[in-house]
């Protein structure tokens, strides 16, 4: 896990020396910076009484409290990142997300992130009418509101039509859910994979998009990766064993073509409609990563 970055704000000297004191003997885990404003990319702010904002207050004359809520957060929000990304576009990364998403929420609180937008669409929301990553200001309280209930239990952070750092948002996240599911494209995927804990990448059963995954797995080689194969129509005769010789690595999960999953995104029912072999697929691979 990435360290986590807190930034100390104050542009009083005698406040900036007290609190690089007291940060000397935090735990090697913390990275620990001095500004003069608040930083964009700081997981946790601390604020001298001289700083405006929000953040932890520092006191000079008690710089054990700063520290030790600062502990009491750490200890509470160290949620995971699941990042589900695929080889190539129309592969059914964003609902296969969601659907994991909607998995853990049966009893864990989830947050799913997604880096473009889509999945607001699949979750009948219409373009405009929805708060996203780019209205995340400082505060805690403001990425929570953002963050939009849906209907199987978990909540979602769309992404705007541009703007903003979702980079930032997703390490902002961990503190906040006990698992945070992110959509993102392998293209643009970095940011998430850097941070994620565990990776899904969803592909096509095709000799190209095996070429492909194991391009990507090579490019993060120490991450837990879980190998989805989707067969969503006709073609793609490659069987699940010469798909893994090609990877590299075993598929561990191949989800059945379901035309019903493509009507349910066309009528903005993707995460309330309850398909059989689909469901069941992806709960396996929601356990298997829970167990992992």
């Amino acid at each position: 896990m990435p360290p986590l970055r807190i930034a100390v704000v104050s542009n009083d000297t005698n406040v900036r020396l007290e609190a690089a004191r007291a940060f000397d003997d935090a735990p090697a885990s913390w990275s620990v910076s001095l500004h003069t404003s608040v930083p964009e990319d700081a997981d946790l702010v601390v604020l001298g009484p001289d700083a405006r904002g929000d953040g932890i207050p520092f006191d000079p004359a008690e710089p054990k409290r700063a520290i030790d809520e600062i502990k009491s957060r750490v200890s509470q929000g160290k949620g995971a990142i699941v990042v589900v990304t695929s080889t190539s576009g129309g592969v059914g990364c964003t609902s296969l997300a969601l659907h994991l998403a909607a998995a853990f929420a049966s009893d864990t609180r989830i947050g799913f992130i997604e880096f473009a937008p889509g999945a607001g669409l699949r979750l009948a929301i219409a373009p405009g009418e929805h708060l996203s990553w780019a209205d995340v200001d400082g505060s805690s309280e403001s990425l929570e509101r953002c963050f939009l209930p849906v209907a199987p239990g978990f909540r979602a952070l769309l992404a705007p039509e541009s703007g903003g750092d979702p980079g930032v948002i997703v390490k902002r996240a961990r503190t906040t859910f006990d698992l945070v599911v992110v959509d993102t494209a392998w293209q643009s995927s970095s940011v998430a994979l850097s941070e994620a804990d565990a990776a899904v990448l969803v592909m096509g059963p095709s000799v190209p998009q095996a070429h492909l995954a194991r391009k990507i797995i090579g490019e993060w080689p120490d991450l837990d990766w879980a190998v989805v194969s989707n067969r969503l129509g006709r073609g793609g005769e490659t069987t699940r064993a010469q798909l893994a010789d090609l990877i590299g690595r075993p598929v561990s999960l191949e989800l059945p073509c379901c035309p019903a999953l493509r009507d349910a995104e066309d009528d903005g029912r993707l995460v309330s409609f309850t398909w059989t072999r689909y469901g069941r697929a992806v709960a396996r691979l929601a356990d298997a990563l829970v167990l992992r």
